[in-house]
Formats: C-alpha cells, sequence, structure tokens
C-alpha cells in the first residue's frame, strides 16, 4: 500500500492513489519527531468508479 502514497514534505498533504473500494476502512497514523508521538485516525470511504 504504500506505493500508492505521498507526503506532502512542505504541506504535510497525503496523496491516496489508484486505491480500491477493498482499502476503505479505519486507518491509524503516528506523527513522530523522535521525542514526542502524536496519533490520528481517519476513517476513508471509496465509493464509485474513476475513469
Amino acid at each position: 500500500f504504500s506505493s500508492k502514497v505521498k507526503l506532502g514534505e512542505r504541506t504535510g498533504d497525503l496523496t491516496i492513489s489508484n486505491i480500491r473500494t477493498i482499502h476503505s476502512g479505519l486507518y491509524k497514523l503516528k506523527i513522530s519527531n523522535g521525542k514526542r508521538h502524536k496519533y490520528k485516525r481517519f476513517i476513508v470511504t471509496v465509493t464509485g468508479k474513476y475513469q
């Protein structure tokens, strides 16, 4: 799955490409600066068909 994800180093934007409905679900993100950790959870829903 990591080959489908790009992280913008300046903005922190996360772009996910070429995903399918099977990739829908709960995702957990761990942000670490070496000393502190921050956790975020996201629900991703993939619907429809891109052409």
